[in-house]
Order: C-alpha cells, then sequence, then structure tokens
C-alpha cells in the first residue's frame, strides 16, 4: 500500500495537499541539458509539494530551493566528454550503430565515475531512507542498483520516447509494424519495406542491450553494490511506472499499459515577458541545439540564420525582409567576426516556450538531432505546427509536414530535399510559408475559458442504447444525465424513459418494443443449462430480436431527419444500428456497459493477445497454463472473426438494409470510424491491459457520490450485528426462490452455523427453514448496503455492476458465477486476492461454510478488499469525469480519429509481420542453402582430388 500512496502523491495531474512529505532519490545522470530540462520543472515541483528530494545530476541548481538536494556530477561531464565527445562532424556522419556503441561505452563510464563520487560513495555508505527513486531508462540502468539498495519502487521518465529495449519493463506491447523505433525515420504508415527496415533495427537494439549496456553495467554496480546484487535485467522489471515524454498528437497514437504514462509538455514552465518586437509578416525561430554540453562551437561554420542569440535586422543577403526580425547570432562589435557561443549562454538570453508564446509564426523550422526531446513540444503545445530538419537526414514522419507547407505555396514538394539543396530557390519557398498571415496567439487561459464557454452549452447529442437489460440501463444513465446537467440538449433512446423527465434530456422511448421472456420467468435451471453454445446461440438470437423490434419504429425513424453533434451509441451485439449512426455524418462515440467484446478491438487497432488478456466469455485469469492460453486463444479467434461475422455482422446488415432503405459501407467500416471506446473496466479489476488512447476505461462510472440512508429495519438488523453480516444478492435477472431446494437448504444450513447474520435479497414473503440469524427482503439498495461497516461478505453471482461495487467498497466476494462475463469477474476477484469463487455445481453445506469461513477467519482478504478500493478510488479523474472530458472533447475536435492506431488500418498478416518474417525466413534459408551448396562442392571438389590422386598413384 505505501507505494501505492507515493504514486498518488507523485502522479503529475492530482491536485492535492500532502501533510507529511516522502524522501525520494532521482537519479539523471546523462550530461544532455535537453534530457534534465524534461525533469526539472517536475522535480522541484515535488519539492515544492512537500517531498525531500535528492537529485544526483550534473546540473545542480543554481538558487537553493527548501526539500531539494542537489549530488552534483557536474565534473563526471567534463570527465567524460572524451567518451562521447559529440561535434557537428559526429552528428553529420556518424552511422546508427557507432552512435548507440558511444552511448553505451558512455553509460559505463558513466556509471564507474558516478559510483566513486565522494558524495554517492557517502550515500552508499550511508543508512538513509527513501520511498521511491526515478531514473531516466536510457544508457545508464546501473543506477536501477540504487532502487535495489535502499528497497524501493523504481519510476522511470523517459526524456524522450522509449528505447527499444524499455517497454518490456511493464509488459507494454511494441509492433514494429506501425511503431517507430527510437532510432527510426519512419512514421506510423510504412511500406512493406519500411516495416522490414523498422523490425530488423528493433529487434537489432533490442538484442545489443543485454551485450552493450547491462552486461557491462551489471558488472560495474558489483563493484559497489555487491555480488549479491540481482541481474539490472531483474531489477528493470520490477520498474512500477514508466512516464514517457510523448504524446499521441504528434508521436502518433501507440497501445499503452497502465503503467507508461505519457508526459509531454511537463517541462513547460509559466511564461516570461518579452520585449516587443515590430513585427510585420511573422518570424522564423530557429534552433540549433547540439550536444547541450557547457562547451563552446566554433559558431562561423553554422549557417548563422540558425542560432538563437537576439533580434536583429538581416539585409536581402539572407532572404528575409528588411522589416522582419529574426533571432540571429551576433557579431562581435570590434572586429564584426561571428562570435563563439556555448548553448548555456544562447538559452540564458530567453528560453524557447517564451520565444515561441510571443512571436508571429507561421511555420516553424527548427534543425537539431534531438528529434523528439522538448523543444519540439512547445510548438504542439502553443498550436504552432512544426517541420524539423534534422542534421543528418530528414525524418520522414516530419515531412508531411514540410510537404504541407510548400503545397501551400504552390510547390508540390514531392522533391523537397533537392529542392532545399538549392539555398535560393528553399529560401524563397520558406519566405513565402512565413508570410502567410497568422493571427496573434490568445493566451492559453483565454482560449480554454472560450472553449469552456462553448462547447459547455449546447452540443446535440443522441444517444443510442437499444439493449433491454436493466443492469446496462445503469451504467449509461448516470452518464447521459451529467452530460444533459452540463448543458448538453440529450436525445436517448431506451427502454427505460425518465419518470419525472429529466432537464435538456429528451427520451425517445422505445419500452416494450422487445419481446422477451419476463425476468420473472428466468430460473437457476434455466440458466446453469446455459453453456458456450447456447450463450452463443442466444446472443445471436437476442441481437436479431433487438434489431427487427426497434429499427422500425416511428420514432426511431423520425430520428434521420435530424442533426446532432455526436452520437452514443451501445458496443454489445447490435451492431445493425451502425447504418442509423453512418447516416447523420456526425463523430460517434462507442459506450461498452461490459468488458471489450472480442470483435471490437480491431476497430481502434487496440491490441488483444489472448496469451494473457481473457476474453469476455472465459473463466481465465491474466496468468494462464498452456492449456488455459489453447483454449482462450481458440475462443477469442472464434468469437472475433467466425462468430461475430457470421451471427451478428451479416444479419445486423440485412436487417439494416430492410429497414433504412438505403445503400451504406460495411459494418466494420462504420464501425471503424468510431472515434473512441468508452468501456465500463478498471485495471484493478479486469487487470492490467495495453489501451490506445481511443480506449478509455470508466470502471466506476454507475457508482454515485454519496450513499443513502438504509430503510430503519435494514439499519437496524446491520447496526446490531455483534459478529458482522453476509449480504447474500444473486442479481436482479435471477429470482432467488426458483433456488433448488436441496442447494436453498445447504445455504440454510451453512448460515445456521455461523455467528454472524445474513442479509438475503429474497423475491418472496417467506424462506422455509429460515435460521433466526437470516432475514430476508425483496429488494434491497445494495452500494448502501455494501458501504455499510458491518458487512464482512457479499455473496453475489459475479456481476459487473456489483463486482466494482464491491471492489470500490472494499468487502470481500464468494461469487457464484452463472453466465456471461461472471466466470471471468469473479477469477479476476479471486485473483487479487480478495474474494474465493463457488461453483454451481459444488454448493452444498460443507462447501458454502468452506468458502464462507476462508474469507471471515482469513484476515488477508479483507486487507486485499481494502488496498483494491484504494487503488480504484486512486485516479487522477473520476470515472464520470473522465468520460465527460473524453465526450466532449470529441465535440471539440469534431471527431477524434487521430486517436486510432495506424495498426487499426493493416490487414492482419502485417500487423503481425507475417510477410516481414518470412522474407527474413527466406533469407536465412537461402544464405543457409547457398553455404551447403558451397560446402558441398567443396566437399565433392576434395573428394575428387583425393580419387585423382589415389588413382594416379595405382597407376605408378
Amino acid at each position: 500500500m505505501k507505494f501505492i500512496v507515493i504514486m498518488s502523491a507523485i502522479f503529475l495531474h492530482g491536485l492535492f495537499e500532502i501533510s507529511d512529505g516522502y524522501r525520494i532519490l532521482a537519479a539523471f545522470p546523462y550530461s544532455g541539458r535537453s534530457h534534465f530540462k524534461v525533469f526539472e520543472y517536475y522535480l522541484e515541483e515535488l519539492a515544492n509539494r512537500g517531498h525531500e528530494v535528492v537529485v544526483l545530476s550534473p546540473f545542480p541548481r543554481e538558487q537553493p530551493i527548501s526539500n531539494y538536494k542537489d549530488i552534483n556530477l557536474k565534473e563526471n561531464v567534463t570527465a567524460s566528454t572524451s567518451v562521447f565527445g559529440l561535434t557537428l562532424a559526429d552528428v553529420g556522419r556518424g552511422s546508427q550503430i557507432e552512435s548507440i556503441l558511444k552511448l553505451s561505452k558512455w553509460g559505463v563510464e558513466t556509471c564507474r565515475k558516478t559510483f566513486k563520487h565522494p558524495l554517492v560513495q557517502k550515500l552508499l555508505n550511508s543508512n538513509e531512507k527513501f520511498d521511491v527513486m526515478l531514473a531516466e531508462p536510457f544508457n545508464t540502468d546501473c543506477f536501477l542498483a540504487f532502487g535495489y539498495k535502499f528497497q524501493i519502487p523504481i519510476i522511470a521518465f523517459s526524456s524522450c520516447s522509449v528505447m527499444p529495449w524499455v517497454p518490456a519493463r511493464v509488459g507494454n506491447p511494441d509492433n514494429p509494424s506501425f511503431i517507430p523505433t527510437h532510432f527510426g525515420e519512419f512514421s506510423d504508415k510504412m511500406t512493406f519495406m519500411q516495416r522490414l527496415s523498422n523490425t530488423v533495427s528493433y529487434v537489432a537494439h533490442y538484442l545489443h542491450y543485454p551485450f552493450t549496456m547491462d552486461a557491462p553495467g551489471y558488472e560495474v554496480a558489483k563493484e559497489f553494490f555487491g555480488d549479491e546484487l540481482p541481474l539490472l535485467s531483474e531489477l528493470a522489471r520490477n520498474t512500477s511506472l514508466i512516464f514517457i515524454n510523448s504524446h499521441f498528437s504528434f508521436t502518433r497514437p501507440v497501445p499503452l499499459v497502465p503503467g507508461a504514462v505519457e508526459v509531454a509538455g511537463i517541462h513547460l514552465r509559466p511564461t516570461k515577458k518579452l520585449p516587443k518586437f515590430n513585427v510585420c509578416h511573422g518570424s522564423l525561430y530557429a534552433v540549433m541545439w547540439l550536444a547541450d554540453e557547457p562547451r563552446e562551437f566554433n559558431l562561423p561554420t553554422l549557417p548563422q540564420r540558425c542560432i538563437t542569440y537576439e533580434a536583429e535586422k538581416l539585409t536581402s543577403k539572407y532572404g528575409v525582409h528588411s522589416e522582419e526580425k529574426i533571432f540571429g547570432a551576433k557579431r562581435d562589435e570590434v572586429t564584426g567576426e561571428w562570435r563563439k557561443l556555448h548553448n548555456a549562454e544562447l538559452h540564458a538570453l530567453y528560453s524557447s516556450p517564451d520565444i515561441i508564446r510571443n512571436i508571429k509564426s507561421r511555420r516553424l523550422r527548427w534543425a537539431g538531432h534531438v528529434a523528439r526531446m522538448g523543444e519540439s513540444r512547445n510548438a504542439y503545445r502553443n498550436g504552432r505546427p512544426e517541420g524539423k530538419r534534422p542534421l543528418r537526414r530528414p525524418r520522414r514522419r516530419w515531412e508531411d509536414n514540410i510537404k504541407m507547407d510548400l503545397r501551400e505555396v504552390g510547390y508540390d514538394g514531392k522533391d523537397w530535399i533537392n529542392l532545399a539543396q538549392d539555398r535560393d530557390r528553399w529560401r524563397a519557398y520558406v519566405r513565402a510559408a512565413m508570410n502567410l498571415r497568422m493571427k496573434a496567439a490568445l493566451p492559453l487561459s483565454v482560449i480554454f475559458i472560450v472553449l469552456c464557454i462553448s462547447f459547455a452549452k449546447c452540443s446535440r447529442i443522441l444517444a443510442i442504447f437499444p439493449y433491454v437489460g436493466k443492469s446496462h440501463h445503469n451504467v449509461f444513465d448516470p452518464y447521459v444525465k451529467q452530460l444533459a446537467a452540463r448543458g448538453h440538449e440529450v436525445v436517448l433512446v431506451s427502454h427505460f424513459p425518465e419518470d419525472p423527465p429529466f432537464p435538456n434530456l429528451t427520451d425517445i422511448s422505445i419500452q416494450g418494443s422487445v419481446a422477451l421472456p419476463p425476468v420473472e420467468s428466468l430460473s437457476f435451471q434455466i440458466v446453469q443449462s446455459c453453456g458456450t453454445l447456447k450463450n452463443i446461440v442466444f446472443f445471436r438470437e437476442l441481437a436479431q430480436i433487438h434489431c427487427e423490434s426497434i429499427l422500425p419504429l416511428p420514432q426511431v425513424q423520425q430520428l434521420r431527419n435530424q442533426t446532432f453533434d455526436l452520437i452514443i451509441v451501445e458496443q454489445f451485439n447490435t451492431e445493425c444500428f451502425l447504418p442509423l449512426v453512418h447516416g447523420f455524418d456526425a463523430p460517434f462515440v462507442f459506450f461498452s456497459t461490459t468488458m471489450l467484446v472480442p470483435w471490437s478491438n480491431e476497430r481502434t487497432g487496440n491490441p488483444d493477445n489472448p496469451s494473457y488478456i481473457p476474453n469476455l466469455f472465459s473463466s481465465y485469469n491474466d496468468r494462464m497454463n498452456f492449456l488455459e492460453r489453447l483454449d482462450n486463444t481458440f475462443q477469442t479467434l472464434l468469437f472475433a472473426w467466425i462468430l461475430y461475422p457470421i451471427f451478428s455482422n451479416r444479419p445486423g446488415r440485412f436487417t439494416a438494409e430492410k429497414y433504412l432503405q438505403v445503400s451504406f459501407p460495411p459494418l466494420d467500416e462504420i464501425a471503424k470510424r468510431g472515434s473512441l471506446v468508452l468501456v465500463n473496466t478498471h485495471y484493478t479489476i479486469n487487470r492490467p491491459r495495453p489501451l490506445v488512447p481511443a480506449v478509455i476505461e470508466i470502471g466506476g462510472i454507475h457508482i454515485p457520490k454519496s450513499t443513502k440512508n438504509l430503510p430503519k429495519d435494514i439499519d437496524n438488523f446491520l447496526n446490531d450485528a455483534e459478529h458482522g453480516v453476509i449480504y447474500f444478492c444473486m442479481g436482479s435477472m435471477i429470482r432467488a426462490e426458483t433456488l433448488p431446494a436441496d442447494k436453498r437448504d445447504a445455504f440454510l444450513q451453512a448460515f445456521a452455523e455461523l455467528p454472524q447474520r445474513v442479509l438475503w435479497k429474497w423475491e418472496n414473503d417467506s424462506l422455509p427453514g429460515r435460521p433466526h440469524n437470516v432475514k430476508i427482503a425483496k429488494w434491497l439498495p445494495q452500494f448502501d448496503v455494501l458501504n455499510h461497516p458491518k458487512i464482512r461478505v457479499f455473496m453475489s453471482h459475479g456481476g459487473l455492476l456489483g463486482t466494482i461495487e464491491a471492489v470500490h467498497v472494499g468487502v470481500p466476494m464468494v461469487g457464484i458465477p452463472m453466465y456471461g462475463d461472471q466466470n471471468l469477474n469473479i477469477k479476476m476477484v479471486e485473483t487479487a486476492g480478495m474474494g474465493v469463487m463457488l461453483h454451481y455445481s459444488d454448493i452444498t453445506k460443507d462447501n458454502v461454510l468452506k468458502a464462507l469461513k476462508t474469507i471471515l477467519d482469513n484476515s488477508s482478504y479483507m486487507e486485499n478488499a481494502k488496498r483494491t478500493s484504494r487503488i480504484f478510488r486512486d485516479r487522477p479523474m473520476s470515472p464520470m469525469d473522465t468520460a465527460i472530458y473524453w465526450t466532449e472533447y470529441v465535440i471539440r475536435h469534431r471527431g477524434a480519429p487521430h486517436l486510432r492506431t495506424a495498426g487499426a488500418d493493416l490487414p492482419l498478416y502485417q500487423y503481425l509481420l507475417l510477410d516481414v518474417i518470412a522474407v527474413l525466413l527466406a533469407g536465412v534459408l537461402a544464405v543457409l542453402f547457398i553455404i551447403y551448396f558451397i560446402l558441398k562442392k567443396l566437399v565433392a571438389f576434395v573428394r575428387g582430388g583425393a580419387k585423382t590422386t589415389s588413382k594416379s598413384k595405382k597407376q605408378q
């Protein structure tokens, strides 16, 4: 639990007060100033919030602040420059391999020098205590040994996109079919040759790390931490969290597990006021960040227009109008020569955020070898596009921006690299692009207020929730009401109209349209006979009944003549409503009241690896044996690729064509246009899994902010329970009174032997054989009951809403799953150590007693339930606020296709890299064949020569 408290204390987006600060050790030894700039403001903020921060870095603070202690490694930088020693020539001609080898060598030398540092030696030999460690996963993993020494959790903080060997530390997928490596030159949409190159690069970097960085760093660390030090790779796998200096808006969306958090822009400080400049047509702000070491560079070798120093007028010699200003280098006042400056002096004048926020720019042209570090965030933060041109070769991921600029001024942009070699022509095009006028940017706070006013009042939203299940309604009902309460005009299609009407909420009632057996008729006998095959058939029939019953309704047909700003549609088994959504020509959002169904992941490019992600209809956790993985894989593929297209997609399309009488694209194509998916899950219950930015977890959205008073008789029954209470409820779909007599008696006999009281939701007026410690009620306010302090155990069928409520409150469970996702829900609760599963077929007096006593007599179940509850509640935003934010995000941006990964558009064979693997395998086989052929010829030649020699000897 200590770690969770620490996480909540230092998480970046929280607004909170801290009474007792934590001790934080931050190890950032890399000498690149641009790296430390990413961490600097963050570390200061931790200190300002009351934490005691000890920082190992080459960049000590000039002005001390409270709670911030420097261990100055500056002298290590001077000693190691000969090892890393970047110059312009190195940047211009160095290959990736050479750069990696230099980086590895420098990392090992830094480890050795730092551990020998007197202040670090003092720290190593001390008995100081720390609560958490921050470290950069770059080239100095030897510093993970500090985590081992002080026995503290580790947070990795990457100042750039993560290195290829880092994602595996938190189980994050890194698919090279659409995720370019850190050292690559490709975008997320690659040709076959680019995917081949990217894959080879990824594998090469992943394989070189153990030999060039991990093993040498480990040997150095052992010298100072002892031979008992675990391998660095083992310590790295204990990383609790990774902060990544990236954002999907410009580094493109990628799947991220909950332990990987994007924090791009974290280095941005409040703006400082600049002197006023007379800018008429916009300015070009160009920055040349070299290696960022505080040393001098010979500037006359550089294009003078690429140095940021101070404002001066440039003549037409440099292709700039005389009335324009540009930040250029400074000449010596006496000699007239360009001065020799270093980056520390350049940065001391004005910081990049200050300049970018104050000058009027149409296009920014930045040059530098640091492709995705701090400076690029400033442009995106301030809403200005970027075209980046590295020193060696152009990064293809920035080419689209450059080509777009050139097309705006009449150049097709196809051969822009050759154009750039002609300075005069290139300068003319750049000047033309700059002269496209752009209004001065408003302060960010003003823009935010305008957006809030603009979008909070009257967006028109259509919400379609056609499934008849009341438990589904209970999830989305608070959500649509909150949208209406915020001023949006919500039109809701559902089976449960509001009575009385809710402000800003218009009900399109479809109540009574779906002819299903009444809930009262569902019995334990019916439900227990529903195996996987029957579930599939029932699932398909249920979908068809909904489509045939609802689509022809006049009130639904009339919606087609209206306009909306956003459509919200339930993602379950009613795909036939997608053509209706398509007809509105508005962005739409999926709302999943359950876990993600197996066929929904490919719509957003969300990875769904059945080796550790159980599907909705399974009964496995995230740690499966071989047979479980085999079965889970079979089920996942069966539902996603066979049953869904045959039993849901195709019939839904035919039904929609029948009643809508219009042509529309295939349902899969329409589904892929969805902006995002709000899913009723959370990693505390459903276990961590990678999610793309378009999939938002909102588990617990139905939970109210406060509890209500219990009925007096129920409250008295609970308060008077000396040994606590067992709450027993099997949900709203199955009537408890239909429980077979033998199983009912097994429960009653078991309850009679317990000192605890039992509160049982029983739909009849009487319960034969009821012991004195059992109270029955036809209806109970479940959430309010669970919040009572006397509740010791929750016996349940494992419905998702009840499971979420138990986790939220922190009550251990005995689960008796019956159908659907209930097996999976209870299995996850069991995995969290806060519950046990009792199969319906195993219900006997002894088994019921065993299950209950397992929880009642073992305090670890209650402790785990409370711990899980604290994790579940500890979020930057509540589930409701999260759902509302992302819903309005889609409205603000008129859709959010940028949240989908490029993997969503790849054919399966490309996504799985089957074509790349085939080519690589063919290449290996070809090489082996050539070797075999050559060896065969050599052997034949040798044998032939030997035979000839033997014959000649015989003839002699």
